[in-house]
């Protein structure tokens, strides 16, 4: 499908925002990704041709959400139950099923298929406080539900509040830092009320700072598996050891969103990569844990000791540490016995409780597998899928990093897979490694005001808030608009030249890929 963000308009007022969320994504594309492709065959223009039969338009489409806007809450309210019907009764492969989790207490009637999470909320689609409240609420829904944001339903008229839906409350949910609690209804066609989804637990965000990914997480089985294993065995501190790009950072996000409910003090992410000393880490993690409850009349080190402590049981994910760092951890880690911690890191750190994981390159079905998942985004919908031959040429040139596979999928948007073989062939005499051929010609191939961007990036130490970036971006072409600098700035975090922080901050940030 065509990411429609290049045609992006400003809208006349606020619209009916839907974000969805397709069900177990990571898990098709990694067991099976020709099955994956021919559902997301049937799903697009399902989606597609029902958003256009109600007036609406794909503002965001994407590996793990999709952004769709319409005139009115009615018109989104009859797309929603019009999908969750249609995609209830699609003629999908007999395959599917045999991946996907079975029906749970004979629901086999109103439950089946590709499942989806949708979240309905009234809002401005370039308003990123607005994306990430209705993103929250997808997230917050369950397989096959539709959540309704209560000032959504007020703007709601006939004949969407008659008699073709049955509603139910279902209490107050925080969907942004800033927000009071927010009143909640769920809304689904008669033909599917008998629908069962276990109670939210809606009344506080979740004990997180972690953003979900905006792309799924593809392949790693193993990888996740044994840093599962190495916390059950009592480890407390566990290393992800690899280079840059090589995906340590996606590997211990993955594994804190999914144990998140284990974890009664949450899982918050410490993004330290920035910092060059230690009273930089101390700083920025202290920053992170503002408000659980530390002493500002104590050292900073000893704050963080007491806010650690007072999560109890918490995951915590340092994220990019260097050597320097070694000997403050080691005293947090001593200090919080009921604390786990997972850290990133190029090299080992060599403390004491230290356990270590080696990142791996992927292996060649993961890599194979992230390639046609991160393609099928980028690449024009017309164009033929690859060919097993073409993909595992391509993937040779990233070596099984993941960060390079990103590149070469974006490559993709422009060329077809022989043409992009032939021009990475032409530069082989320029480049020690074959990855960094994908890199140079991934760079030729950047607009003007993408190089600029990443150029203002460079320039900037640490990552740099998105409101920033786009006002240089505006000082140096002031006849383009605003929202060319935003389509700008999305296509570069889309092309994993761009890492966008996944943290639930107040204004969005990024910074350059290692």
């Amino acid at each position: 499908m065509n990411d429609p963000d290049d045609h992006l308009e400003p809208p006349p007022s606020l619209e009916a925002l839907v974000h969805l969320n397709i069900a177990q994504l990571d898990r098709l594309w990694t067991r099976d990704a020709e099955l994956t492709e021919e559902v997301l065959g049937l799903y697009e223009p399902l989606a597609r041709n029902l958003c256009d039969d109600h007036g609406g338009r794909a503002v965001r489409v994407g590996s793990t959400g999709h952004l769709f806007a319409f005139p009115s809450v009615d018109a989104a309210l009859m797309w929603c139950v019009r999908m969750q019907e249609a995609l209830l009764t699609a003629a999908w492969p007999a395959a599917l099923q045999a991946i996907l989790p079975a029906p749970i207490g004979g629901l086999e009637t109103v439950v089946g298929g590709l499942m989806t999470f949708m979240g309905v909320h009234q809002g401005d689609p370039l308003d990123w406080r607005d994306r990430r409240r209705v993103a929250r609420l997808s997230h917050l829904a369950q397989p096959g539900q539709v959540l309704v944001t209560a000032v959504a339903w007020a703007a709601a008229e006939t004949p969407s509040r008659g008699g073709g839906l049955v509603v139910r409350e279902l209490g107050s949910a925080v969907l942004h830092p800033q927000d009071a609690p927010m009143p909640l209804v769920q809304a689904l066609p008669r033909s599917l009320a008998r629908r069962q989804f276990a109670p939210l637990d809606t009344l506080v965000l979740p004990r997180t700072n972690i953003r979900p990914n905006d792309t799924v997480f593809v392949g790693r089985i193993a990888a996740a598996e044994a840093l599962d294993e190495r916390f059950a065995a009592g480890g407390r501190l566990v290393s992800l050891v690899g280079p840059a790009g090589i995906g340590k950072s996606r590997l211990a996000i993955a594994h804190a969103l999914r144990v998140r409910n284990t974890y009664p003090g949450g899982v918050w992410l410490m993004p330290v990569n920035d910092c060059r000393t230690e009273q930089d880490l101390f700083w920025t993690v202290a920053t992170h844990l503002e408000g659980s409850g530390s002493n500002r009349d104590k050292p900073i080190a000893e704050r963080i000791v007491q806010a650690i402590r007072g999560l109890g049981e918490t995951l915590i994910i340092f994220d990019g540490v260097s050597s320097f760092a070694a000997q403050a951890l080691g005293s947090w880690v001593r200090g919080t016995p009921e604390a786990r911690f997972i850290v990133t890191t190029r090299s080992p750190l060599d403390l004491e409780w230290e356990t270590r994981q080696v990142v791996a390159p992927l292996n060649q079905d993961d890599a194979l597998a992230l390639l046609w998942a991160r393609a099928h985004w980028t690449a024009p919908t017309e164009t033929p899928r690859l060919s097993n031959a073409v993909a595992n040429q391509l993937v040779n040139y990233a070596q099984g990093i993941p960060l390079y596979i990103e590149f070469i999928a974006t490559l993709l948007k422009q060329d077809t897979g022989t043409q992009l073989i032939d021009r990475l062939e032409q530069r082989q005499h320029e480049a020690q490694h074959p990855h960094e051929n994908v890199l140079s010609t991934l760079w030729d191939n950047l607009p003007h005001q993408q190089q600029q961007a990443m150029v203002v990036a460079a320039a900037h130490p640490g990552s740099l808030p998105v409101q920033t970036l786009l006002e240089v971006l505006s000082d140096q072409a002031p006849t383009a608009s605003a929202e060319a600098a935003r389509t700008t700035v999305e296509a570069l975090v889309r092309a994993g030249l761009f890492r966008a922080r996944n943290t639930v901050s107040t204004e969005p940030e990024v910074d350059i890929a290692e």
